[in-house]
Formats: structure tokens, sequence, C-alpha cells
């Protein structure tokens, strides 16, 4: 297995060093002939291409040399190797063709969205779409008193008698947090006087949202049920319209318009195909 993956690593490099005919005459007008596989050139061009790729800072020319040495034995081996009777070759060259297209198609994405999709892309639709980085919230209090699904109508009624006798003493002026704590089974908030703290438009139970957002600063609601309980409200603060950070929304918006435009590239690719 292991020299099976030698193999396929020699003759990717190979295939991806040396190029096509073509493609080395192009070189060769361009750069040195460093030396000669199977009477085609391994050009200057090409060598600079591999320390690029492989990260490697030439310090001096003795260290030039060996990686140069190197690179060519590399090439060489590729070759001969690549014509040997080698079983299973049609699945390796498979292998090659699919890593090279991958890598291809990765690398020239990754180039394109980097240019296209930049800062200031990224800062323009925070601006001409800022609206939709706005929400609605309001500070909340409430009373809760639990029902479930298995309650028959006897239990059920005896949980609204509690709800009213709630909602009675702070319609009269009774202090609303004083009888969270008294009544209500939400003990996380009752501890706070009822005080579910900022709470976002939607987020929540639609009927809770709605009778939220509905009432006037310090108003407080008639008893509602909603999946969790029963419950009355008061509007502490808000509501109040809080707009998102670029700061904090700029990674998903960069994300948003990296998918856009690799499919609007990716539909204009598709398209050449069929002229």
């Amino acid at each position: 297995m292991q020299k099976r993956v030698i193999l396929i690593i020699m003759v990717i490099t190979f295939l991806l060093g040396c190029h096509n005919k073509e493609e080395l005459s192009n070189d060769t007008a361009q750069g040195d002939i460093l030396g000669q596989i199977d009477n085609q050139p391994v050009t200057e061009k090409a060598f600079q291409a591999y320390l690029t790729y492989k990260r490697i800072m030439i310090k001096d020319e003795k260290q030039r040399k060996r990686i140069l040495d190197k690179y060519i034995e590399r090439l060489s081996i590729a070759s001969v190797i690549s014509k040997e009777d080698i079983p299973g070759m049609d699945v390796i060259m498979a292998e090659i063709n699919d890593k090279r297209t991958e890598i291809l198609i990765h690398r020239y994405f990754h180039s394109f969205l980097n240019q296209n999709v930049t800062d200031r892309h990224v800062k323009e639709y925070y601006q001409l779409h800022v609206a939709e980085y706005e929400e609605q919230k309001a500070r909340v209090s409430h009373i809760l008193i639990r029902t479930n699904p298995k309650m028959n109508e006897q239990e059920r009624q005896a949980k609204w008698t509690t709800i009213r006798e709630a909602y009675s003493y702070v319609n009269t002026g009774r202090n609303f947090e004083d009888m969270a704590r008294k009544y209500s089974e939400d003990k996380a908030s009752a501890k706070k006087g009822g005080d579910l703290g900022w709470i976002t438009k939607g987020s929540i139970n639609k009927l809770f949202s709605k009778t939220v957002f509905e009432l006037q600063e310090g108003a407080i609601s008639k008893p509602f049920e909603t999946n969790f309980g029963i419950h009355i409200v008061k509007l502490i603060e808000g509501p109040k319209t809080i707009r998102k950070p670029f700061r904090n929304v700029k990674s998903d918006i960069r994300m948003l318009l990296r998918k856009q435009a690799k499919q609007k590239e990716m539909n204009r690719l598709l398209k050449k195909l069929k002229q």
C-alpha cells in the first residue's frame, strides 16, 4: 500500500509538473532549460512554480542545486514508472485525473472568490441591506402557570383559577415582581421577579411574541395560554429596534456573497460548455 501511494505521488508530480508538449514549448520560450526528461525540457519556469507550490525559499546556490537535482530525479523516476506495466494502471490514472480536477477547480475558485468578494463588497452589502440586520427587542417579565396536554379539564380549570387570582392582584396595583415570585412556576425567572430579560421579536412562541410587542411600555397583558402554560406578561422596556453591528455579521455576509459568486461563476463556466 505504501509503495502504491509513493507511486501515485510520483506520477502526479510528473503529470502536473511536466505539463504537455505545448505547455513545455511555451515554458521553454519564457525560461532557461534546466534539463531533459524523455526529450522534454525541464524549464526554469516549471522549477520556480514547484518552489512556490512547496513554499521553498532558496538561500544559496548549493541549496538550489540540491533541490533541483532532487526535483529532476523525481520527475525522471515518475517518467520511467509511467511506462511500466503496472497492475490497475487505469484505476491509478483515474485517481490522478480526479485529483488534478479537484486541485484545478479548488485553486480556480479560491483565486476567483478572493478577487470578487472583498472587504469592500462585504461592507457595501451590509450598508445596502441594513434592514435585514435589524431586529426588535423588548424587556419582558412574566408570571407562568404551567399546563400540559395530559391534564384533565378539572386540573386545567384549577390552573386558570390560579392565574386569574394572580392577574386580579397585579391588575389592582399589587407589585408585579412580588406576584411573580409568589405565583410563577417558572422558577428561574420567578427569582428575578419574573424578568425574562430582552427577547427578540419572532424568536419565541408566536402568540407570546405577538402579545409582548403589542403592549405599551409598563403595560400588563391579560392571561393567555401557549404550549408552555398560561402567562401574564409585563413589558418592562421597549420595544426597541436593535441593529446587529457589522463586525458580528460580516462573516455571514462574506459566506453568502462567496456562495452567490461561486454559483454565478459556475453557471458561466457551464454555459461555455454549450457554446
